[in-house]
């Protein structure tokens, strides 16, 4: 009897060794961590682009037939009216088709009183009034030709060409601006156009009047204010983008062609889940991003797409409203490890 307690007692005792180690290593498994709950809010999503600004209105003023300047009225910076006269060239052409036009005028004005008298053919009258008719015309056109005037208000930005150069219809091959030949380029800054190229996968969310807010490194603490004024209708074969068109009062003429700048259109509010950015997790060696989440005690990893960040809150998804994501603690947890929540003061 006694052989049988001392074999007995020695079982008890690593027994309960082995147990006192297993409840141990159950107490070691469970990791205190604090949480955030994952919250359904509005917020204005926005879509970011860099592009270029431009004139509101830009225009290489030129004629149709070649000549010599003969002289400028404006010079480059000069503010012009709508009409105003900007540029004669040589009017020796003109000249020629005036006395042709009066000549002919003066045939026709004594053929009208000859045929009111009934002592000329019809078709006599009729065809030095074609003449007459298609001397005028030329006449017009060489005027048209001979003098530059503002077909609308704005700013003189460039001389073409100098008084007394001769003008050939070359084509501007500056780039950003219309290629056209001309001897003032003329662009109007009262308002200016922010151009930026969109994907194709977000024209779908843009049109006609959305707000947007512009930024350009010439003024870094300032924001400009504009609106969607056109999204063209073609996508280019190549990047698979479109370009967007976003019209910005520059009364003050800060704004200049040419300038950089990065644009955000505003979208229609929508909602979306929010969590603490300090929440997210990194995979290594990865893009991808992770939280672990708190399900009935256990650790459980979830990957999320991030949608937007707005100060200490990321918006996301793969995760649904309510749910606890893991804030403090983090970095200890791996995905089915035990939990427990420290709901102390934060």
């Amino acid at each position: 009897m006694k052989r049988i307690n001392y074999l007995i007692i020695p079982l008890m005792l690593v027994f309960g060794a082995c147990t006192k180690k297993s409840v141990e290593s159950y107490d070691e498994k469970q990791i205190i961590v604090k949480t955030a709950e994952a919250t359904l809010k509005t917020y204005n999503p926005e879509l970011c682009y860099s592009g270029s600004i431009t004139a509101g209105k830009e225009a290489n003023l030129g004629v149709v037939l070649p000549g010599k300047v003969e002289k400028l009225f404006v010079r480059e910076g000069s503010n012009v009216t709508q009409g105003q006269l900007l540029a004669q060239l040589s009017d020796e052409l003109l000249t020629q088709a005036q006395i042709e036009f009066n000549a002919i005028k003066k045939d026709y004005d004594r053929i009208a009183e000859l045929f009111e008298k009934g002592s000329i053919s019809e078709m006599e009258h009729d065809h030095l009034k074609a003449k007459l008719e298609a001397s005028e015309e030329k006449y017009n056109m060489l005027k048209k030709n001979t003098q530059i005037r503002a077909p609308f208000a704005g700013i003189v930005t460039e001389i073409l060409v100098k008084e007394g150069e001769n003008f050939m219809l070359m084509p501007a091959l500056n780039p950003g601006y219309s290629h056209s030949s001309g001897i003032i380029r003329l662009m109007q800054l009262d308002q200016v156009k922010v151009q930026v190229s969109i994907n194709e996968k977000d024209i779908s969310q843009i049109r006609k009047g959305l707000l947007a807010n512009v930024t350009c490194d010439a003024y870094p603490n300032e924001t400009f204010r504009g609106q969607v004024d056109n999204v063209h209708p073609i996508l280019s074969n190549f990047s698979r983008t479109t370009t967007v068109d976003i019209i910005i009062n520059n009364k003050d003429k800060k704004l200049l062609p040419g300038m950089f700048c990065r644009a955000s259109i505003e979208l229609p509010t929508a909602e979306g889940i929010f969590i603490p950015r300090y929440a997210m997790l990194k995979q290594s060696g990865t893009n991808e991003s992770y939280v672990f989440v708190y399900e009935n005690g256990i650790a459980a990893k979830k990957i999320i797409n991030i949608v937007k960040s707005i100060d200490d809150e990321i918006i996301v998804t793969g995760i649904n409203t309510g749910e606890q994501v893991i804030t403090a603690g983090k970095t200890k947890v791996q995905d089915g490890d035990i939990l427990t929540i420290d709901r102390s003061e934060k």
